[in-house]
This record gives C-alpha cells, structure tokens and sequence, in this order.
C-alpha cells in the first residue's frame, strides 16, 4: 500500500520566520508610536504562530490507498 504526503516547502517555513523577524523588528523600531507597535507586535506573534505550526505539524495531508473488496 502506497502512502503519500504533502508537506510544507521548507522556503516557505524560512518565509514566514523571516517576515515575523521582519515585522518584529518594525515594532522595535517604532517603540514611540503605541498604536503601531501594538498592531506590529500582534503581526509578528501571529506569523511566528504559523511558521511554529509548518515546524511542529510539516505534513499537512497524508493519505494511503486501500482496496476496496
């Protein structure tokens, strides 16, 4: 039986860890205006989350073939 699965380019991990480095890095540097930095801080958390999910869970899909009797 064949099993297949479909997993998380890994560019697309490095991607998302860049842009919350990025966006983290934003917030910092706009540390006077509370609004931006909020709204910034919140950005990064959020990308961090999706690139820690592409770490911990790669395999988005994964299916095998069964025969049918």
């Amino acid at each position: 039986m064949a099993e297949r699965e479909w997993r998380v380019p890994p560019a697309q991990v490095a991607v998302k860890w860049a842009a919350a480095l990025a966006v983290a890095a934003l917030a910092a540097l706009s540390a006077g205006d509370r609004q931006f930095l909020l709204l910034a801080g919140a950005a990064a958390l959020g990308l961090a989350a999706l690139a820690l999910r592409d770490v911990l869970a790669p395999v988005r899909v994964a299916a095998t073939r069964t025969r049918h009797r």
